[in-house]
């Protein structure tokens, strides 16, 4: 029987292929153990989480690199050119759920704007820093957010808040319109990346997000760390802060029309990119909507180049005088919903088709137009204080205090606006328990915080002396957001805590007291009363433990 024939022949060739397969598996073992996980951070507010990941990976399998150089603005550059590859990348900062990681330090050490990652991964002058991740951590807030972003202004330092069930990376749905939503914009930037995990809302604070990695890697380990799969225990850690995972977009996905490189990338011809903003101006208008960020951050930036080659300075011009796109364009925008209908006006501003003047008086329509609603919610109150304070508009004709059909949302419009009369029924909405007024004077504060120490006296007694609710939580997570100078507000916190029959509102307390300077903590000696008062949690909530790794022993 000759060798061609022999019926061993199949079984002899499986053995051959898993002797080859075991050698090669030793070899990538072998390879393996030779050689470190790099870990790329990016440390724009606190390094909690950082921290924590130094703490636990384990020096033989990991090393660690910063990326942020201080004093430099030109760090994300540097590194892309000093040859690094990251296999991890971190990044913990504060997100604006649009377009910037940022420090609520009063110096803070650097920033990190999204168009700057976007910039990176398309121009291709940043192709090895991120060739070779496997994992990308991003510990700030709406950072996966699946919505586009349409509030102007943003929300710069949401709650942390319960979310459904964590999702893993496995099914990722595709959008009706690839758009502007921060999950779109960190899949192109990571595209091929296997995990990216992020927030779809509130992410909890660096003490906080510590707090949950301490107890996930005493729980499962360090060993899914890199490995490119979504690590499940983590994501029921992290997820009652809204943590997800997705993956990057695949060659698929781009050869789908899903590539928004031609926005960013620096070598593209400007006045070609000119033009791929005009022909989006005159197609269609469902489609535009879904790139108006994109324009209008890619208008300012060529209308800001000085000189403009001539073939740029035409694009821009024939844009400009585009009387029919610009009809069309500016009824589509006055049909829109508030939060969209001043992007589009800002973004009308950016090509030439409204002067600066036109703009500001239709944003004074926009809102009396607001002001005439009977019923107003809490993002129309969002949106007002935010297009107050950005385009300085305090006279808008109608909005008067005898109006018809008057509500708390009107008192909250009119506070937005400047008007000194509304700011007591706010601070007094805080310290009730209508939660529909108290949402509203949230809002309020994020846009007109309390500067004053005797008002913020005055509004932390009120509020402590309400009775233990969800209106009381929700009130203190709003005083959470004032800047908090004096040791007194802290003493007045912590008796708080100590009377308190209520775990939530101890939670809240101890939320308040994490973001307040560690320096100021150490003068109170608060260890000693959050351990002795401390009330038993019926979930896993870890703001009391976040804030114990922050102050100092008894």
């Amino acid at each position: 029987m000759s060798a061609m024939s022999s019926p061993w022949r199949p079984y002899a060739l499986a053995a051959l292929a898993l002797a080859a397969c075991s050698i090669a598996l030793a070899g990538q073992s072998g390879a393996a153990a030779g050689r470190r996980e790099t870990v790329c951070t990016v440390t724009i507010n606190s390094a909690d989480e950082k921290a924590s990941f130094m703490r636990q990976l384990p020096a033989a399998r990991f090393r660690f690199v910063e990326l942020v150089q201080p004093g430099r603005s030109d760090w994300l550059q540097a590194a892309c050119r000093a040859g690094i590859r990251c296999d991890v990348l971190v990044i913990s900062g504060h997100y604006d759920g649009a377009n910037t990681f940022f420090s609520d330090a009063p110096a803070p050490p650097a920033s990190l704007a999204v168009s700057d990652l976007e910039r990176a991964a398309c121009s291709g002058a940043c192709s090895g820093l991120f060739a070779a991740l496997r994992e990308v951590y991003l510990f700030g807030c709406k950072t996966l957010d699946p919505n586009p972003a349409l509030d102007p202004g943003g929300d710069r330092d949401a709650d942390a808040t319960t979310a459904p069930e964590p999702t893993a990376c496995a099914a990722t749905p595709a959008p009706a319109v690839w758009g502007e939503s921060s999950r779109d914009r960190m899949r192109q930037i990571f595209r091929g990346v296997p995990v990216i995990y992020g927030f779809t809302a509130g992410a909890p604070l660096g003490p906080q997000a510590a707090a949950m990695l301490e107890q996930h890697w005493r729980s499962a380990g360090t060993a899914a760390v890199a490995r490119g799969r979504p690590d499940t225990s983590l994501l029921m850690h992290l997820g009652g802060g809204s943590m997800t995972a997705v993956r990057g977009v695949d060659a698929s996905e781009l050869a789908a029309g899903w590539d928004l490189c031609r926005f960013v990338d620096a070598r593209l011809d400007d006045a070609e990119r000119a033009r791929h903003i005009h022909r989006l101006l005159r197609g269609d208008l469902v489609h535009l909507r879904a790139h108006v960020g994109r324009i209008g951050r890619l208008a300012a930036e060529l209308a800001d180049r000085n000189p403009k080659p001539r073939a740029l300075a035409a694009a821009l011009h024939r844009i400009a005088e585009d009387a029919f796109s610009r009809i069309r364009f500016l009824g589509d925008a006055r049909d829109a919903e508030p939060a969209l209908h001043a992007r589009l006006l800002q973004l009308a501003r950016d090509l030439q088709w409204l002067t600066p003047a036109e703009h500001r008086t239709r944003l004074v329509q926009l809102l009396a137009g607001l002001g005439a609603r009977r019923a107003l919610g809490v993002d129309d109150v969002a949106l007002a204080c935010t297009l107050a304070r950005e385009h300085g508009l305090h006279d808008v004709p109608g909005l008067r205090a005898d109006a018809e059909g008057e509500s708390a949302a009107h008192d909250a419009l009119r506070a937005c606006l400047g008007d000194a009369a509304a700011r007591a029924p706010m601070l007094a909405a805080l310290a009730g328990d209508e939660l529909g007024a108290l949402r509203l004077a949230r809002a309020y504060l994020r846009q007109r915080p309390i500067t004053e120490a005797a008002e913020l006296h005055r509004t932390i007694d009120a509020v402590a002396r309400m009775a233990p609710s969800e209106a009381q939580v929700l009130a203190l997570e709003t005083l959470a957001r004032q800047e908090i100078t004096e040791v007194e507000v802290i003493e007045r916190l912590a008796r708080l805590y100590a009377r308190t029959p209520s775990w939530a509102v101890q939670a809240a307390i101890a939320g308040a007291l994490v973001r307040i300077d560690a320096g100021l903590l150490a003068a109170v000696p608060l260890a000693r009363t959050v351990r002795a008062h401390r009330l038993p949690a019926p979930g896993s909530d870890n703001r009391i433990d976040a804030l114990l790794l922050r102050l100092p022993s008894p």
